[in-house]
């Protein structure tokens, strides 16, 4: 960490220089006046940086922080690396932003500096979902996209995701060498910012939206694995408060589907999501209202999607009561169910192939090779899925990509997760099993039944600030140089460590090459089939843990599976928690 010194001297130019308008230097000189340490360190102890989702903080002022001038700044290291790979090129950048606090500001300077740079600005005239914006990339024929949102972190947050010309979130090496431009502006006077109105009225910037829209409304209404399925199914929905409404509205409606409701109080767009808990579907507590409003109306299936609707969250009707999917059980439905149907109607392409990530079900494993369907696997972040999809592009199929965290796509005409074409994919699956009166989860154990008895289960540990990122280190640190020799009694005989590219397997000590870039992730495997995965969120201030377990007695029923698989995942995660604490 760098000095306190230098800190001090970060805070006083942010409180002085002229380039910061009043309102930020007061904001900052005021916690120099109180001497406020804590805070200073952590506005001022580093620069924001792009990680698996580019460039996230929480809202305020400091180096630290999303604000219009770091904004500013990330801009003009995007525009000076555009420039420098295509200078001969007439550049184009399309822009995006959901609803949170200052996202349509923000997404107006990213225009204002890249028409300053010469690189034409679309915007969308509306907020619209993170997909969309992949999507229009290659529809608009851009070098770039930026997308302004903080996906499903809590409402002080925002964020600036940075896509590269095929629609993906960027990789290795266009990341790390935008970030090497942004570190070179340490002044802001080296930013090249122009009035907005100017450029708007001169056409160097362009608000963009129906021909956008439609074109992917196209798209998205153009899938169907199955030519029957049941459209009568009781849906109901909610955005958030985010960007979905009007999308996965339009969507379902023209697909057909006809008994479509909404958690009304939550189509409103709202940066505070003042009516959830949390704007993160993964969490239960953010799908009371929805859950709710499912029981009012007897729903078949209830579904949602976070604030720039890449994520989408499912729960089923089963045995008359809501069943909520975790990330790994909509991923094992979504794979099965988009294998089997292309088998089935012979739809199946030549060379298919699925991608998923490191800390994704084991289980994928074995459903994919059933189907003789290539699945591979990546680093945590939908960057590196798309990063695969472009690299087979013309070589091999691509047929369907998932992460647990509630990622999912179903078509490559986008090239990040994507909600929207998510909930009609598992609308149309409820359709599909209900006319062989069958709900998700009888075919959840199915699937269980027939590859085997998997539970996952994930548990973040917040540590904030610059002495958070220290314990987070340490953490990571202890686990490599002083790993756990058992779990639950079961051997570790396998250690996957991606930051050094390799794996060691016990008790032979044989070393070998793991295919993924470096990443700060370790696995530990044991005799018995568990896994645990250790990696720091790229983010957000926090450490995840993924538990996994599989249940291989087959005297056991599915439910008697289950109900020994909660305990002994219960029992894993206090075990290595425990092991944890001691760093």
């Amino acid at each position: 960490m760098i000095s306190m010194e230098e800190i001090l001297k970060r805070a006083q130019y942010w409180a002085t220089d002229k380039y910061f308008d009043e309102e930020t230097r007061k904001e900052v000189q005021k916690l120099l006046d109180e001497n406020n340490e804590k805070e200073l360190i952590d506005r001022f102890y580093t620069d924001l940086e792009f990680g698996t989702g580019g460039l996230r903080g929480i809202i305020g002022s400091g180096s630290n922080r999303m604000n219009i001038y770091t904004v500013r700044r990330a801009t003009q290291g995007l525009a000076n690396y555009i420039l420098r790979v295509f200078p001969d090129k007439q550049n184009k950048v399309v822009i995006s932003y959901d609803n949170r606090h200052f996202s349509f500001e923000f997404a107006k300077e990213s225009a204002s500096v890249l028409a300053a740079n010469n690189i034409k600005a679309y915007i969308f005239k509306k907020l619209t979902p993170t997909p969309v914006l992949s999507f229009a990339v290659r529809f608009l024929n851009c070098t770039s996209g930026i997308m302004i949102t903080a996906s499903h972190n809590p409402k002080e947050y925002n964020g600036y995701k940075v896509y590269w010309n095929d629609g993906a979130q960027v990789v290795p090496p266009h990341d790390k060498e935008i970030i090497s431009e942004v570190l070179k502006i340490d002044s802001f006077d080296k930013v090249r910012i122009s009035n907005f109105d100017e450029e708007l009225a001169k056409g160097n910037i362009k608000f963009v939206g129906e021909n956008e829209w439609n074109a992917y409304y196209k798209m998205a209404e153009s899938i169907e694995f199955n030519k029957e399925y049941d459209k009568n199914i009781k849906i109901v929905y909610t955005p958030l408060h985010g960007t979905g409404f009007e999308f996965v509205k339009k969507v379902l409606q023209d697909k057909g589907f006809t008994n479509l409701y909404f958690v009304d109080e939550q189509t409103v767009y709202d940066p505070d999501f003042s009516t959830a808990k949390s704007p993160n579907p993964e969490n239960k507590e953010a799908l009371e209202l929805l859950e709710k409003r499912g029981r009012e109306l007897d729903a078949d299936l209830l579904v949602a999607t976070d604030p720039d609707s890449d994520r989408m969250a499912a729960v089923v009707k089963h045995n008359n009561d809501f069943y909520y999917l975790n990330g790994n059980q909509i991923c094992t439905l979504l794979t099965y169910y988009i294998c089997d149907s292309l088998t089935r109607n012979n739809r199946m392409p030549q060379s298919p192939f699925v991608v998923s990530t490191v800390v994704t079900t084991e289980l994928l494993n074995k459903i994919t090779e059933s189907f003789n369907v290539e699945l591979i696997s990546v680093l945590t972040g939908f960057k590196w899925i798309a990063e695969r999809i472009r690299y087979f592009e013309g070589q091999k199929d691509f047929i369907f990509g998932s992460e647990e965290s509630y990622g999912f796509l179903v078509e490559d005409f986008v090239r990040d997760k994507d909600g929207i074409t998510a909930v009609y994919t598992i609308a149309e699956m409820v359709g599909y099993y209900k006319l062989q009166n069958n709900t998700l989860v009888d075919v959840l154990y199915s699937i269980y039944d027939k590859y085997g008895f998997f539970l996952e289960s994930l548990v973040n540990i917040h540590h904030k600030g610059a002495e958070g990122q220290e314990k987070i280190n340490a953490i990571m640190k202890m686990l490599r140089e002083n790993p756990p020799k058992k779990l639950l009694g079961s051997n570790i005989i396998r250690i996957n460590d991606h930051l050094k590219q390799e794996f060691i397997e016990f008790p032979t000590g044989k070393i070998g090459k793991l295919p993924q870039p470096k990443s700060n992730v370790l696995a530990f495997y044991t005799e018995e089939g568990y896994k645990v995965s250790a990696r720091p969120s790229g983010t957000e201030p926090k450490i995840k843990f993924y538990f996994s377990v599989q249940i291989n007695d087959n005297n056991l029923s599915i439910q008697e599976k289950e109900k020994k698989a909660k305990e002994i995942l219960k029992e894993l995660e206090n075990e290595f928690l425990s092991i944890v604490e001691k760093a």
